[in-house]
């Protein structure tokens, strides 16, 4: 899958780039799933699933599975900055404008059930209701159609009641939350299918009822009964999905609160270390919350260092001693890491920069994370299987 990944996208340093840092942190996991063709990161066990089916066609192709690894990719990891896909385009545009013109319709209708004279004050709630649910599709259909936010659009709603969910009670909480809210949805759009007879005697002005209940049920009928299943579905896949903004590198900088900002404390050495990588013409990117030093997909190419702004000067003696290993290697490329041994030579070397480093400061409780990072390196290289 990898050798297809490069053929596809090997001309893309950042997708490369990306590839490197996934499997970094990630083992891919075959599953079978009834929907979708891949799952979000479970962080506890460092993998991410993939559907080994292709639909209708059987087996998954490793070119196709390196098309969904790009792909979910980009939905989970938007800090790597991959680009959305041609393909992924095509989808999202024509399916983003139906939702835009199916929350209109919906919107419009459910207005004309809250200005009509005659309903009760808890039917014009429901219409309240109608619209604020159908102008949340509109805005997510417009969203998806210009690839903002999660694939498939981002809802206001959605995204409001999952932070609150969060904070509440974490990702459980969020799950919940979620799943609650589109039970809501499903049970609006019934309510309005279970008085059909009553809306019926209304005389609305703007439509007759049976349009209102129509529209009602092609706004959000199938939308909200399928993201409702999804939800449960994917909280028992996977209860510790990461969010959007956090789903790399949470502890890999215990020295951080020691050492504080190498940008601020060490603005010398680190000023050496550019100069030095900018000689051999590496690419120095800096990215919140990513630490890594990616190998080119071309052998005889210096690769990409990539820095978060605020990482420590421990972090960046870490990054440095790979790019001294790459350069030792004479630029052997991506294709040197798929030696476990290389792999795992590279890390040992540069773990014991930093434990040297925090050795002289006398920092055992430091040494002990880096060391427990260490170990979760070895077994990501050599026993996948024990999860993180």
């Amino acid at each position: 899958m990898i050798q297809a990944y490069e053929h596809l996208y090997g001309d893309d340093p950042k997708a490369m780039a990306a590839m490197f840092l996934v499997l970094s942190y990630f083992q891919l996991e075959k599953v079978s799933f009834w929907q979708d063709d891949y799952g979000p990161p479970d962080t506890e066990r460092g993998t991410i699933p993939i559907d080994d089916g292709n639909w209708l066609m059987g087996a998954r192709t490793n070119e196709n599975a390196a098309e969904q690894l790009y792909e979910l990719t980009w939905r989970y990891f938007p800090e790597l900055g991959l680009e959305r896909t041609w393909g992924r385009a095509a989808w999202d545009v024509p399916v983003g404008a139906g939702k835009v013109v199916l929350g209109g319709v919906g919107a419009f209708f459910s207005g004309a059930v809250v200005l009509a004279p005659e309903p009760t004050g808890l039917t014009k709630a429901g219409g309240a209701i109608g619209v604020v649910y159908s102008v949340d599709f509109m805005g997510e259909g417009a969203t998806q159609i210009f690839g903002v936010g999660e694939a498939g659009g981002m809802s206001l709603l959605d995204a409001g009641f999952g932070a609150y969910g969060e904070y509440m009670n974490g990702q459980e909480g969020r799950d919940s939350a979620l799943f609650w809210l589109n039970v809501s949805r499903f049970a609006e759009t019934g309510a309005g299918l279970l008085n059909v007879t009553k809306f019926g005697k209304v005389k609305l002005r703007l439509s007759p009822s049976v349009w209102n209940d129509l529209s009602t049920a092609a706004k959000l009928d199938y939308r909200a009964g399928s993201q409702a299943l999804q939800y449960a579905y994917r909280r028992f896949l996977s209860r510790n999905a990461p969010t959007r903004a956090r789903a790399f590198f949470t502890d890999a900088d215990p020295a951080r609160r020691v050492m504080g900002s190498a940008r601020l404390n060490h603005a010398d050495e680190i000023a050496e270390m550019r100069r030095l990588m900018d000689a051999e013409g590496v690419e120095i990117i800096e990215r919140s919350g990513t630490m890594a030093y990616c190998p080119s997909s071309r052998a005889g190419r210096p690769g990409q260092f990539i820095i978060d702004p605020d990482a420590s000067y421990s972090a960046w003696k870490h990054e440095f001693r790979h790019f001294l290993d790459d350069q030792a290697s004479g630029w052997d490329g991506m294709s040197a890491l798929m030696d476990k041994n290389t792999r795992w030579a590279w890390e040992s070397a540069a773990y014991a920069e930093e434990i040297s480093l925090m050795r002289r400061l006398g920092r055992q409780d430091v040494i002990d994370e880096l060391i427990k990072l260490r170990t979760k390196q070895w077994q990501n290289i050599f026993m996948p299987h024990l999860g993180k």
